[in-house]
């Protein structure tokens, strides 16, 4: 328009620019127009949102005014229900912790008799054994006994056992004073009784008659001696032995050289490398023969790993279940020296406190300090046969002096 009327505008400027101006208003004007018209619709759509959106919300709430418990009893009802099922499986699980104890505790049972029985099978093994190696050493030595009486039976018969026992002295004399009470001899008498033949007999009979008269003599000695060993001995049977319990110290000890000795009848059973706390197994079956004295002779296999004390105590403890039964009365034997000097220092010292348990507990304590290291063998562990005599003669002593003499006035 402006080049249209470019040579009017020269003419007359004024007016077209009224003009133009006039025209731009107008413009401005339909597009303010059309910009409010849109803002109003706009105001209207977010009016009409709003309102959807309070209907909405003043719907729930209606619907929550109407109802508003269904939902937390909903919830309730199944937390019941998780709660119920919970209880059930704990119950459950209790009752079955429980079988599970209950078969644990019968498990241990099981455990503990079959240990008790094993230790009680061991025991009556190393008995059995014990008493086997006893038999056939002493079926050895009668065996040997015989044979040199066989030997000697032509030049001599009333030919008496070398060792004897002198009264006066309380001495042991013999050819061998230390080797005889290692060794066992229990079928000496019955091998002299029967050691001449009835050929033999026969012969000396009919071509003597002096020794005829003699024999008759003598059998009629041996008739006798049998009656009266018969009726000491039913006095003595209602007396318990004394049994002599100990470790492998006591294994050349002879129960038969003691019998004869004392006039008692004592029991020795010794448990090679048995310790302290081991006894208290192995004493079971002697026990249950109600010996009137036990002599304990242990500790020579604690030495090396306990201390005094700790032996001490356990003897004690030992001592106390000898005696529970109230029948039984306790020596205790001192553990003999060692060639170590350490480990005799700790001899000694378990030696003082054995003193004291004796003491505490109305024992007597036999002393081993004659005994020293020259009556242990090349190990130096065991006692060679002097001090196997030496030991058995402080038995002997003991059972002589402080025990058959004063039997229950420890």
């Amino acid at each position: 328009m402006a080049l249209s009327t470019s040579g009017q505008q020269q003419d007359l400027p004024g007016e077209e620019t009224d003009q133009g101006v006039e025209a731009v208003k107008s413009i401005q004007n339909v597009h303010l127009a059309d910009h409010e018209s849109k803002k109003e619709e706009n105001t209207l759509n977010i009016e009409s949102k709003h309102s959807r959106t309070n209907n909405n919300i003043d719907i729930l709430f209606t619907k929550l005014e109407r109802n508003p418990d269904a939902e937390k009893e909903k919830e309730i009802d199944r937390l019941r229900e998780e709660n119920c099922k919970l209880k059930t499986d704990n119950a459950e699980l209790i009752h079955r912790l429980n079988e599970h104890v209950n078969t644990i505790s019968e498990l241990n049972n099981i455990i503990k008799v079959a240990g008790d029985e094993k230790a009680s099978l061991l025991t009556a093994i190393r008995l059995i054994q014990s008493d086997d190696i006893n038999v056939r050493s002493n079926n050895n030595e009668s065996q040997v006994w015989t044979r040199i009486e066989s030997k000697t039976q032509g030049k001599t018969k009333n030919q008496t056992p070398s060792r004897r026992i002198n009264q006066a002295s309380n001495q042991i004399l013999e050819p061998n004073q230390y080797a005889s009470l290692a060794v066992d001899e229990s079928n000496e008498n019955k091998d002299m009784d029967h050691n001449v033949t009835p050929s033999s007999t026969h012969i000396e009979n009919s071509t003597n008659p002096g020794r005829r008269i003699q024999h008759q003599k003598e059998k009629q000695r041996y008739s006798v001696e049998p009656t009266q060993q018969h009726n000491a001995s039913s006095s003595k049977s209602t007396e318990g032995p004394i049994a002599i319990l100990g470790d492998s110290m006591l294994k050349k000890l002879s129960p038969s050289r003691l019998r004869r000795s004392t006039g008692k009848k004592i029991i020795v059973k010794p448990f090679p490398g048995a310790t302290t706390s081991d006894m208290k197994h192995y004493i079971k079956p002697t026990l249950e023969k109600n010996p009137q004295l036990v002599v304990i002779h242990v500790g020579t296999n604690d030495i090396q790993h306990k201390e005094p004390e700790e032996i001490a105590k356990e003897v004690e403890s030992l001592c106390r279940t000898i005696m529970v039964n109230g029948l039984s009365k306790v020596a205790i034997s001192e553990i003999i020296q060692r060639a170590d000097d350490k480990l005799n220092t700790k001899v000694k010292k378990t030696n003082v406190l054995l003193a004291k348990v004796c003491k505490n507990n109305n024992s007597s304590l036999i002393s081993n300090s004659d005994i020293n290291t020259s009556s242990l063998n090349a190990s130096g562990l065991h006692l060679n046969d002097r001090g196997a005599a030496i030991l058995a003669k402080n038995y002997i002593d003991f059972f002589a002096n402080d025990y058959i003499h004063h039997k229950y006035a420890f």
